[in-house]
């Protein structure tokens, strides 16, 4: 976020809001989110005030946030709550290579708060698609879902057994397992042929041991203290 939102957060959130609203020439959009809110000056009530105001006056349809833990999330739900507008999302980094979000029980509180959890890196930046193995490792620029690939093979090998027995691929299986949880996936899409295999995800559930059995196999993952909370 620009760093005139840490001092002045609702007018410069606003005048940033209208000046992209003006270059795309849209009266509003669907859903905003803000990431990065918690290490800076403001408070959370101050971000939620913020989002609240640019709601309540039309530029936007919905309002979320971006890596908050389960007390950032409260916090600013119940503020949200006093000026009338709901808190939409959370979007949060999981997928079988990081299941920390529901480790730590913030899906499901998100799930009680009303909150839907958006999925960003489901499929590890590609790790989980098929195109890498050990002999065959991502490259290290790859900044997300950055597990042992030892680690993630074995991930890799269950979702291949699943595959071959329900006819899926390994990226709609594992989407779909993001899914069955309770997520929505955000995917990137970079040809034609991806958005068909991305959208054969849908219309299905993985069964009650396929997921058991991804869940045997899935890594943790981890958090940090500067921008990543959940």
């Amino acid at each position: 976020m620009p760093w005139a939102w840490h001092f002045r957060i609702s007018k410069s959130l606003s005048s940033s809001l209208q000046k992209s609203l003006d270059r795309l020439n849209q009266p509003n959009i669907a859903l905003y989110q803000i990431s990065s809110f918690a290490n800076t000056f403001g408070r959370l009530e101050w971000f939620a005030d913020a989002l609240a105001d640019v709601h309540q006056c039309g530029l936007v349809k919905a309002v979320g946030l971006c890596n908050a833990n389960t007390a950032e999330c409260k916090a600013i739900v119940n503020h949200l709550k006093s000026r009338g507008v709901p808190l939409a999302t959370n979007q949060v980094e999981y997928s079988l290579v990081r299941r920390y979000p529901e480790v730590s029980k913030l899906m499901q509180e998100c799930a009680i708060l009303g909150v839907r959890i958006t999925a960003f890196s489901p499929l590890a930046m590609g790790r989980l698609t098929g195109k890498y193995s050990i002999s065959n490792p991502p490259p290290e620029y790859l900044r997300f879902g950055k597990q042992p690939i030892a680690e993630i093979q074995k991930i890799l090998d269950r979702l291949e057994g699943i595959s071959k027995a329900n006819n899926k691929t390994i990226v709609q299986n594992a989407l779909n397992y993001v899914i069955a949880k309770g997520a929505t996936p955000v995917v990137g899409i970079r040809t034609p042929e991806h958005v068909l295999e991305n959208v054969g995800a849908l219309g299905w559930k993985l069964s009650t041991a396929e997921i058991a059995a991804l869940d045997g196999v899935s890594l943790q993952g981890s958090m940090n203290h500067s921008w990543q909370h959940s």
